[in-house]
């Protein structure tokens, strides 16, 4: 029978199509749309004939109403927006990406997601391993995987999340009474901790630094506050004993204010606000380099997600966009009293929005993808 056809379809490569997007999506986007895509295809023929999919993708969408009454509001902005073509463009961009976190949503159903992270963990550390080379080998490995940008966005995300992940694992091992030591899977967990950590580092961004800092240490005052102390102060021992990265926050100030820096695109941000309370668009932050010579040309964001959301959406925008937030972190913190991978899962997504203080991660697809994928296995808690 055509229904059982389909549903079988889906069952049987949804789990490879995860694996193998979780994988690819911190190495490269186009390979993570090669399996993203016939995933989003094959979930979409099943939804229609499949009742259980149809539930499960209901249940989902409460928990993540407010993301799509945000989506409703961007498609609203179309009509008044300062190019309503780009819009219309960006609008169909961010429904695209939403319509994959129901596909992912509904194929976790045939997957393991402790099986999936442990994918995107590899993949992460693979492109982490490629920065390190990359920075000592500059001209023979530039621009073969994904930008430091992107990569920082995404280690924002991962680094307190594997933090998480490790502390779950050596609680479960250390009550199942195995090894108390480091086993083989502890020792490639602390590895992959260790690359990434030298990753971010090197790549000098300093809002996933701020943002993991935070994620971390909210996860380990839940689950191992007597590291928080020794945490702190690994932090401030490397901060100050570090030139480039010393130099890179003792320069932060002067780089706010800096020609054509966040002190000008904030500043026009606020008087476009002021001038349109509804917002300009979904997609159109990228007439900023229109209003001021001293903005580079390349310059499509204001470099903070609530700023630019609040620019482009308006004020309902960005009221939305907030509840979604809150519903999505208050949901994980308040599983994470039984589910320690769901409250792992809330500190790497608030490590996620800090980030987005200095930067538009939000419009990033190789980062909102890494954030839908997690936002998709939280919700299989609900």
């Amino acid at each position: 029978m055509p229904q059982a056809k389909d549903q079988k379809l889906f069952e049987k490569y949804a789990h490879t199509l995860l694996l193998g997007l979780c994988f690819f999506i911190p190495i490269r986007l186009v390979l993570a749309l090669l399996f993203l895509v016939p995933l989003a295809a094959i979930w979409s023929f099943s939804l229609i004939k499949s009742e259980e999919l149809r539930k499960l993708t209901k249940n989902f969408i409460y928990l993540n109403r407010w993301l799509f009454i945000f989506l409703t509001i961007t498609l609203l902005t179309i009509s008044f927006s300062f190019n309503p073509k780009l819009a219309l463009k960006s609008f169909f961009s961010h429904a695209g990406y939403s319509l994959a976190l129901l596909a992912i949503s509904g194929a976790l159903k045939y997957s393991n997601s402790n099986k999936l992270l442990v994918a995107l963990f590899s993949g992460q550390t693979i492109a982490a391993i490629h920065t390190i080379i990359e920075d000592q080998l500059p001209i023979a490995l530039r621009g073969i995987l994904i930008g430091e940008l992107s990569e920082s966005g995404q280690l924002a995300l991962v680094i307190p999340l594997l933090v998480s992940f490790f502390i779950n694992h050596f609680k479960t091992e250390k009550q199942e009474k195995t090894i108390r030591s480091f086993t083989i899977s502890n020792l490639y967990l602390v590895g992959s901790l260790v690359i990434l950590c030298l990753a971010i580092i090197i790549n000098l961004k300093r809002g996933p630094w701020l943002g993991c800092a935070i994620g971390i240490s909210v996860i380990l005052l839940k689950y191992a506050n007597r590291w928080i102390f020794p945490f702190v102060l690994s932090i401030l021992l490397t901060f100050s004993l570090i030139a480039p990265i010393r130099d890179r926050l003792l320069a932060s100030y002067q780089h706010f204010q800096t020609s054509g820096g966040r002190e000008t695109i904030w500043k026009i941000g606020t008087e476009l606000i002021s001038d349109n309370p509804l917002g300009i668009g979904i997609g159109n932050a990228r007439i900023i380099k229109n209003l001021s010579f001293d903005i580079p040309d390349n310059l499509k964001h204001f470099h903070n997600n609530f700023l630019n959301i609040l620019v482009e959406t308006g004020w309902c925008g960005l009221a939305a966009f907030l509840c979604w937030i809150y519903t999505i972190l208050a949901f994980g913190f308040k599983k994470g009293a039984n589910h320690p991978l769901a409250f792992g899962i809330s500190g790497a997504l608030l490590s996620w929005q800090i980030a987005g203080l200095v930067e538009y991660n939000f419009g990033d697809s190789e980062v909102l993808i890494v954030a839908y994928i997690l936002i998709a296995i939280l919700s299989q808690r609900h």
